[in-house]
């Protein structure tokens, strides 16, 4: 997909309904919970992509692999806490935060800009 380049689960006025639910104490419905079941991802071929949505940290409490490959104007990889198995990310050369991402267990870097040891420096000392 080289042309995708924003990417949103829900529009901003649900988004905004759902926080104040949240913020009552109630629980979410059904519909504000978006790809509870998805246990993979694959990003492939993304180069205009910005950014991950927020909702894919806290929605997707299945996943368990997430690929991103190509993705060249990602510049954040970060608040992935149910994100479970393994990260992989490679050809992204804008790239600059990995972090939290307090449940990964394996994690794969290649063709990235930026020094692994400044990459990771979130995820190594948090």
């Amino acid at each position: 997909m080289p042309n995708w380049e924003e990417w949103s689960f829900v529009e901003e006025e649900e988004e905004d309904a759902a926080a104040a639910t949240k913020q009552q104490g109630e629980a979410l419905s059904p519909k504000s919970w978006l790809l509870p079941c998805l246990k993979k991802l694959q990003l492939v071929d993304c180069p205009k992509l910005r950014a991950l949505p927020r909702q894919l940290g806290q929605q997707t409490t299945s996943l368990k692999e997430l690929v991103i490959l190509g993705a060249s104007c990602l510049k954040t990889v970060e608040d992935l806490r149910f994100l479970s198995g393994f990260l992989s990310v490679g050809g992204c050369e804008d790239l600059e935060i990995v972090s939290n991402l307090p449940q990964v267990r394996e994690l794969y870097a290649a063709d990235i800009d930026q020094p692994y040891e400044r990459l990771l420096n979130p995820v190594i000392s948090g």
